[in-house]
């Protein structure tokens, strides 16, 4: 698919790996002690016939960079298009590390903006699967979607560390707590409370807000988000939903008409994509 690129962030951290990424990215691990995490990745681009792939890299990326070398084992070589190894770098606006997915792509429009495709495929590095991109891509331009997220239901891949999550339909819906007193919606989820840990505050939040049973899976998105005297990490999940419960809401929940709702996917991109209209919000 000549209008269709790949992007591949490699700089997540998994404090689980610990001694195995301490001079090495997650995307550099062996694999059968034949293969590295990112083969995976690549192939599956390269198989979709996708002939530009960016690969954004943060820190210990030396092995990972020795090991992709200049492309020519996927055939990524080309005169225009090929295979593009992206580290930080320092500039008056990039400080040298990222903060983040969106701050990678932000230090890399230069990449993104030359490239002559149309259609990103975006992806994180931290997991192994062989992906059929080809219907996937296919999926999304039937669909006219602006964004479609590719995940599984698997229940083996479930991770009971993780916490707030983004529930979507069989037929695209998602599922959006919304506040009446201020016509305001809300991704379902909360903070983790004392002693809490990420898989427990995740059922919790689910059980308390949209009154859902929950069973957390993989993380879609992290962000980073920085205030005058604070920062906040906020993690986005899938999961599934396998009963309801009572709805328990705080009395702050209360006053503000909080009740969960289910829209069309393109609606909810459309409210969230009104920023400006939620950053005065206290609540």
């Amino acid at each position: 698919m000549k209008d269709v690129m790949g992007v591949i962030y490699t700089g997540e951290n998994d404090a689980r790996l610990r001694e195995l990424t301490m001079t090495r990215a997650i995307a550099a691990l062996p694999v059968a002690g034949r293969y590295r995490v990112i083969d995976f990745l690549v192939s599956s681009m390269v198989n979709a016939r996708m002939r530009n792939v960016g690969v954004i890299m943060q820190k210990n990326y030396h092995s990972l960079m020795d090991h992709l070398g200049s492309g020519k084992e996927w055939d990524l070589h080309g005169k225009n298009d090929g295979l593009y190894l992206l580290p930080p770098f320092l500039t008056r606006e990039n400080v040298g590390v990222y903060n983040g997915l969106l701050d990678a792509l932000r230090s890399n429009t230069n990449y993104l903006s030359r490239s002559r495709q149309e259609y990103v495929v975006l992806s994180g590095s931290n997991f192994i699967y062989n992906a059929r991109m080809r219907e996937f891509i296919q999926f999304h331009l039937d669909s006219g979607a602006e964004i479609t997220l590719m995940y599984s239901r698997e229940p083996s891949v479930q991770r009971e560390e993780f916490g707030t999550y983004l529930k979507v339909g069989e037929d695209g819906r998602v599922l959006l707590s919304y506040a009446a007193r201020d016509d305001l919606w809300m991704i379902p989820g909360g903070g983790l409370e004392a002693g809490e840990d990420e898989g427990t505050c995740c059922v919790r939040e689910l059980a308390e807000e949209p009154g859902r049973i929950v069973l957390p899976s993989a993380c879609a998105l992290e962000i980073d988000e920085y205030y005058e005297d604070c920062k906040y990490v906020s993690r986005y999940f899938f999961g599934a939903v396998v009963g309801r419960c009572q709805i328990k809401l705080t009395e702050a929940e209360q006053r503000m008409g909080l009740e969960p709702r289910w829209l069309p996917g393109e609606e909810a991109l459309h409210i969230f994509s009104r920023h400006a209209d939620y950053t005065d919000v206290d609540e």
